[in-house]
């Protein structure tokens, strides 16, 4: 019997499928509707079940988000083939710029959140670990997340290569007013460091 994650998986991308044809064609009929409006785009963490696996032709995959109309992409980490879907930031943005999208943005986590007792695994519960994190790392196949707080650089200076314009910070820690304060910190200095390569 499916569990709740998987039903909300498959029931989004069915909905996706079924809609995005339609929006496509209805754009290339109409020019002055498409022009009205902005570009579609679309969070790839919402096509993990298609992005992720050791055997996943990415550009295929980035084919076939061509294909349906989709124009721009923002991009996730935490994925079991790595960051940028196991290729190199300028390799990955070649690919999407050569099937016609823009790599707007790439998702990354801020101040590692700390858990004193994982959720379990066996919940189906959103964010479920099977093993238990070392403290202040979350986890993922592969080693820890990269992450704001502690690979500021690379992640500014991969954004670059890639021709990604933005960076975005998915979550991050803010329990304590001592996490809110560091959660503000790195973000003072991500501003200061993305500046620099402009």
């Amino acid at each position: 019997m499916p569990n709740r994650r998987s039903f909300l998986k498959t029931s989004g991308a069915l909905a996706l499928s079924g809609l995005l044809p339609q929006v496509s064609q209805a754009t290339s009929f109409l020019p002055s509707l498409a022009a009205k409006y902005p570009p579609f785009g679309i969070q790839t963490y919402t096509l993990n079940f298609m992005l992720n696996g050791p055997d996943v032709d990415t550009k295929s995959v980035l084919k076939q988000i061509a294909a349906i109309g989709i124009k721009e992409l923002e991009t996730a980490t935490g994925t079991a083939t790595g960051l940028y879907y196991g290729h190199k930031p300028k390799e990955f943005g070649a690919m999407v710029k050569d099937l016609g999208m823009t790599w707007i943005a790439n998702h990354y986590g801020g101040l590692p959140r700390t858990r004193t007792t994982p959720p379990s695994a066996a919940s189906g519960a959103v964010g479920a670990i099977a093993t238990p994190p070392t403290p202040g790392r979350p986890t993922m196949p592969g080693g820890p997340r990269t992450n704001l707080a502690e690979n500021l650089q690379q992640i500014v200076d991969e954004a670059a290569e890639g021709g990604c314009s933005w960076v975005v910070c998915s979550s991050s820690a803010e329990s304590t007013m001592d996490e809110i304060k560091r959660t503000t910190e790195i973000f003072a200095k991500a501003g200061e460091a993305a500046q620099k390569i402009k």
